[in-house]
Parts: C-alpha cells; sequence; structure tokens
C-alpha cells in the first residue's frame, strides 16, 4: 500500500493512522519530515499491510526530480507488486498546479494502469465533520468531492478511479472511529483487489526487483554468504540507478 501525495497533505500522518502507531515522520509548517520512503507493517481485522510512506511533492526544500527519483525506489519496498495507491488531498485545500504535478508524476512513474489501484483519501476529517454539523444534511462529502470549483483534471481523475474515496481525521482521540477509518480503508483496498482479480500491479522495475530478492531469498536459505553479500550489494545498486 503506497501513500503519494503533497507536502502538509496529512500523508505520513495517514500512514499512522492505518499503522496505528506513530512510525513515520509528520511534516510540520517549514516542509517535510520524509526525505526517503520507508515502511511499517498494519494489522487490520488479520490482514497484513505492507504501508510504504514516500517523500511529499512540492516540497520546497528538495527538487521536484530528487523527490520523483526517491519515490522510483517505491518498486524495491513493494516488489512483490503494488496492491493499492492512496493519493492523499487535505480536505478544503484548494487543488493547485501543485497537485495536479503531483498527479501527473504518478502516471509518469507507474503509467495509466496504476489507477485502477488508486484510492483517493482526504484527511482534515475534523475540519470537515465541524462544517457538516454546521450547515446541515445537505452538507456531504459527496458534494465537496464532486464541487464544480474542483479543476478538470480531478474531475476526470475520480471519473477513471471509479470514485473511490474517503476521508481520514488523524487526530481523533476516539479508538472506535480511528478503527472505523482503517477498517473502512481495508474494504476499499478489498474492493480494488477484486476489481483487479487479485493482481498487483507491476511493471519492469516491480518485476526486476522480486527477481532479485528471491535471488537474495535462495541464497539465504542455502548460507551462501558471499554470493548473498554480492545479491544485497546489486539490490543497492539497482536502487540508486532507477
Amino acid at each position: 500500500i503506497v501513500l503519494l501525495g503533497k507536502t502538509g497533505s496529512g500523508k505520513s500522518a495517514t500512514g499512522n493512522s492505518i499503522v496505528g502507531d506513530r512510525v513515520f515522520e509528520e511534516s510540520d509548517m517549514g516542509g517535510s519530515q520524509t526525505k526517503t520512503c520507508d515502511n511499517a507493517k498494519a494489522c487490520i481485522d488479520k490482514y497484513i499491510l505492507n504501508v510504504i510512506d514516500t517523500p511529499g511533492f512540492a516540497d520546497t526544500d528538495v527538487p521536484h526530480e530528487t523527490v520523483v527519483k526517491e519515490i522510483s525506489r517505491v518498486h524495491f519496498l513493494a516488489y512483490s507488486g503494488i496492491h493499492a495507491i492512496i493519493l492523499v488531498f487535505k480536505f478544503q485545500t484548494r487543488l493547485t498546479d501543485e497537485e495536479k504535478r503531483a498527479y501527473d508524476s504518478l502516471i509518469e512513474m507507474f503509467r495509466k494502469d496504476i489507477l485502477k489501484h488508486v484510492i483517493i483519501l482526504y484527511t482534515n476529517g475534523d475540519e470537515f465533520e465541524r462544517k457538516a454539523e454546521r450547515h446541515g444534511h445537505g452538507y456531504t462529502l459527496e458534494s465537496c468531492v464532486h464541487s464544480d470549483k474542483n479543476p478538470q483534471w480531478f474531475k476526470e481523475l475520480l471519473k477513471l478511479v471509479k470514485n473511490r474515496y474517503l476521508i481520514f481525521d488523524n487526530y481523533t482521540k476516539d479508538p472506535y472511529k480511528k478503527e472505523s477509518q482503517r477498517c473502512k480503508l481495508l474494504q476499499t483496498i478489498l474492493e480494488v483487489m477484486a476489481g483487479t482479480k487479485n493482481q498487483p500491479y507491476n511493471n519492469r522495475y516491480t518485476k526486476y526487483a522480486s527477481e532479485m530478492f528471491e535471488e537474495y531469498e535462495a541464497q539465504l536459505a542455502s548460507g551462501e554468504e558471499r554470493k548473498m553479500r554480492a545479491s544485497s550489494l546489486s539490490i543497492i545498486k539497482a536502487s540508486d540507478e532507477l
């Protein structure tokens, strides 16, 4: 499960909510804390998820090309394939060219086939609930997501991902709400997997990484220490060359 989003969108906080622990560094007002891809395991309703956090797009401290190169290394953390991409947006934040750039980079790195696996996730769920209380029953997440104020590229994205979206409150103290959010995300991921016949997204990089790790694990099982060391160095080198 790969998390992608703009710096400040709440991407790493969402990762922490999914895992159920503070394992990913969250961004402050100055910029992204996530500089490299990182992963952690989450257990939800007996399912084990490999949750991968990535550097944020539009980080003023890091060139865009550097961010894209680092995110490309996600293939080595998801070498068995990617079952879902969680595209994170902050609720009620105007969608700008920076968000469009993040979306374009997603397509550039993974190609349009990845959209079969994309889920849109809004953060700032507490703000949504406050507004819903003020405005009444007519104010729904659906009405916000499909607002005419949203740019055309986002409307097209919604169609391409078959209107898969949900919202998280990453700072709630309510244990029931925390678990409910996690279970709802899991259900959406399972729907994505059913729609893709349980086939994860793979490209030449994930396939290459998978082959390298299979070779490494075979050597590990046979105790061939010298070859293991060579294979691990090859994996690191291949990651650097992506």
